[in-house]
């Protein structure tokens, strides 16, 4: 994997736990400084890599999947480890 792919899959997982955080793709955004479809994109993309759901979206709003509950976990250990 080249560096570029490495950075864009950390993208991905940082706009996940945005998303995870705020249960909100235009939420998420904001903090991201980027659109909401730029976030939905991604979301899309890393759940494609993945092979599985990480999110169910609806009207009233985003809720995780068990696989994206136990990644948020995960991505939470890692950033605390990081810290």
């Amino acid at each position: 994997m080249s560096f570029t792919a490495a950075l864009r899959d950390l993208n991905k997982l940082n706009t996940f736990v945005k998303v995870a955080q705020r249960r909100s793709f235009t939420h998420a955004a904001a903090e991201l400084r980027t659109r909401p479809s730029v976030v939905s994109k991604r979301m899309k993309e890393l759940e494609e890599e993945l092979g599985f759901r990480l999110l169910n979206r609806s009207t009233h709003g985003l809720v995780l999947t068990d696989a994206g509950e136990g990644l948020f976990a995960h991505c939470l250990q890692m950033l605390a480890k990081l810290d």
